[in-house]
């Protein structure tokens, strides 16, 4: 009887706390809702977006990348060449792969990871500065 009244003592001394634990949880649930809201909503652009520039590209350059994307582990088809690796797997490619990459008249696809490559224009550096 003793350990009851104890514990029951010990609860309502304690209340206070377990009420403000559960206002920083339900606080805390509010911010993660409107975080996944607003990232939703993001995604939904985003993928406007991409639906946009996809229905532009030719059919054969298409049909290529749904099939990477399909493939890849993480859903991604593209990769740029940077310091003359594939951003993607890191492995340095070939001085004419890099070639052929910055003529651009051709799909040219990595040959460790097969994601197609493309390297950043002149104009696009310029602008990211």
């Amino acid at each position: 009887m003793e350990e009851v009244e104890g514990v029951e003592k010990e609860l309502t001394e304690r209340d206070d706390e377990v009420n403000t634990l559960d206002a920083k949880r339900d606080e805390a649930l509010k911010e993660f809702d409107a975080s996944i809201a607003a990232h939703n909503k993001e995604f939904k652009t985003e993928t406007g977006h991409r639906e946009t520039a996809f229905a532009t590209l030719p059919e054969r350059l298409a049909a290529i990348y749904n099939r990477l994307a399909q493939r890849s582990r993480d859903g991604i088809a593209v990769a740029e060449v940077v310091n003359g690796s594939c951003s993607a797997c890191y492995v340095l490619l070939r001085p004419q792969v890099q070639v052929n990459v910055k003529k651009g008249d051709e799909i040219i696809t990595c040959e460790n990871c097969t994601r197609i490559m493309y390297i950043r224009g002149r104009e696009s550096e310029a602008a990211a500065s």
